[in-house]
């Protein structure tokens, strides 16, 4: 049971054929660069550019602009990191704008859940 208040959440989906389209042409180390972190893409290539690990930390950081109620006008991708533990469940940092806004909105931490089958990915994230 978590003690702590949920104070607002985010969801998105990503049908994972439009990332893996993206992954395999000329456009692929640009939409990484602008989207994605060092540390996101060494994982990515780590695991050779999976296109569901892609599509879901693609859609974590859309539902995470969710959360903050914020799009990608007010924040940079870059500016929120999808990170994992030792355990590998993921978490989240944020710096620059995106961070700014988690604390005028008096956020503490992020819970997340991403999952992928085939043709979609989905990430879940609640603020407390």
């Amino acid at each position: 049971m978590v003690d702590e208040k949920v104070l607002s959440n985010g969801v998105d989906i990503v049908k994972v054929k439009r990332i893996k389209k993206i992954l395999g042409s000329t456009h692929k180390d640009l939409f990484l660069r602008k989207i994605f972190n060092k540390e996101e893409i060494l994982y990515f290539e780590h695991n050779n550019y999976n296109p569901k690990s892609v599509s879901g930390y693609f859609a974590a950081k859309e539902a995470i602009m969710k959360t903050l109620g914020k799009g990608m006008d007010k924040l940079s991708f870059r500016d929120i990191t999808i990170l994992k533990t030792k355990d590998n469940k993921p978490y989240i940092k944020l710096s620059g704008k995106a961070e700014d806004y988690m604390e005028t909105l008096g956020l503490s931490d992020f819970k997340i859940s991403i999952s992928h089958e085939d043709e979609y990915a989905l990430a879940f994230v609640i603020a407390v």
